[in-house]
């Protein structure tokens, strides 16, 4: 069935918004797409120094950011993920930093908005 889509290619296939007043049950697998301006979820550039900014328009002020190490290349060093507060331009990026400063790893990204 397809909601504002004239051939869904899924069982339910919605274009748009969905609200939903109770919970969400997924049994299976839960995939977020990417590849956009505006995504909440991906994997950074190899970082320069030990930091990387990441451009999407979905991070905002009040964005709570989560970072793990995709691929660790911290180059003889081990560095703790986070993203400095000062980094975040709502509507545009936020940073992530490792403690290691010669750290080129790449790194997952997962916004909560």
């Amino acid at each position: 069935m397809g909601i504002n889509i004239v051939t869904p290619k899924y069982t339910l296939d919605v274009s748009g918004s969905g609200n939903y007043t109770n919970s969400l049950t997924v049994t299976g697998s839960f995939l977020i797409a990417s590849g956009s301006t505006n995504d909440i979820v991906g994997t950074s550039l190899p970082m320069v120094a030990g930091k990387i900014a990441v451009s999407t328009t979905a991070v905002t002020a009040n964005s709570k950011v989560f970072v793990s190490y995709n691929n660790y290349a911290g180059g003889g060093g081990s560095g703790s993920l986070y993203v400095p507060s000062t980094s975040i331009i709502a509507g545009s990026k936020f940073g992530i930093t490792s403690s290691y400063a010669g750290d080129t790893s790449t790194v997952n990204w997962f916004l909560i908005n």
